[in-house]
């Protein structure tokens, strides 16, 4: 679906409310793409994989946090680094440290740590994150508007000198806000049939409260709620049917 056919589709069901209002397309596309992120933040605890993007980013783009200084191991010093990421994200599933050496792709997996982890790395020595397990956090910076990565782990100088020269890159899965569909031709990527009905059916309850408040909305809740129960209801049998075919699997394979 395209946002001329959001558009036409949410003129055909206002139709049943009113007739001979106007209300033009470009308040109505807003009205869509705030319902849009609406429908996401209600699917995201159950369906947070349909809207996953990965990007990956240059080991030397990270800025050293001086800050963190005389915290030895060995011959390795504990540092973190520290990188912007992009303003659609909302939260971390996964960050993954890569480089290529002689004849393989080595690729590290980073333990998720809270801010606090990060810079008290000193006092929990028994599990000091290395190379080979890094840890990461995130944070949003409210007042420069910004989203932060933190990459910890123990590095001697020839370390992050190799890492540089083999071109070592972060790997980040995450979770990615829906973009705003601003031209007419711009095609719903993200959203399903199902959740698009959901966007049209929210779209449109928001237009009537602001352009007719006194209209009676029970009907439209009711189809809301039953669409929502219909979604449900279906990744419900989704996840169970998964769940039989992998058990069914493990019976015939004997395990």
């Amino acid at each position: 679906m395209i946002l001329a056919e959001y558009i036409d589709f949410l003129k055909i069901r206002l139709k049943r409310y009113f007739a001979g209002a106007v209300v033009s397309d470009v308040s109505i596309s807003n009205y869509i793409n705030t319902a849009r992120r609406k429908v996401q933040n209600y699917v995201l605890p159950f369906m947070s994989d349909r809207f996953g993007n990965v990007i990956n980013i240059p080991f030397n783009n990270g800025t050293q946090d001086p800050t963190i200084q005389n915290i030895q191991y060995g011959t390795r010093a504990y540092q973190v680094f520290v990188y912007g990421m992009p303003a659609d994200l909302i939260s971390i599933d996964n960050v993954y440290m890569m480089w290529q050496g002689t004849s393989v792709l080595y690729k590290k997996q980073c333990r998720q740590s809270s801010k606090r982890e990060v810079y008290t790395i000193s006092i929990h020595d028994w599990n000091v994150p290395t190379i080979d397990s890094p840890i990461f956090a995130y944070e949003y910076d409210v007042f420069a508007r910004t989203i932060l990565l933190y990459i910890g782990a123990t590095f001697d100088q020839a370390t992050i000198a190799s890492l540089t020269n083999l071109n070592a890159t972060l790997q980040v899965w995450y979770v990615q806000a829906l973009l705003e569909l601003t031209e007419p031709t711009d095609m719903e990527l993200y959203l399903s049939p199902e959740l698009q009905e959901l966007v049209i059916l929210e779209a449109m309850k928001n237009l009537l409260i602001d352009y007719y408040p006194s209209v009676n909305l029970n009907l439209i809740n009711q189809e809301l709620m039953s669409a929502f129960e219909t979604l449900m209801t279906a990744y419900q049998l989704d996840v169970q049917t998964q769940v039989e075919e992998l058990s069914t699997m493990k019976k015939e394979e004997g395990l």
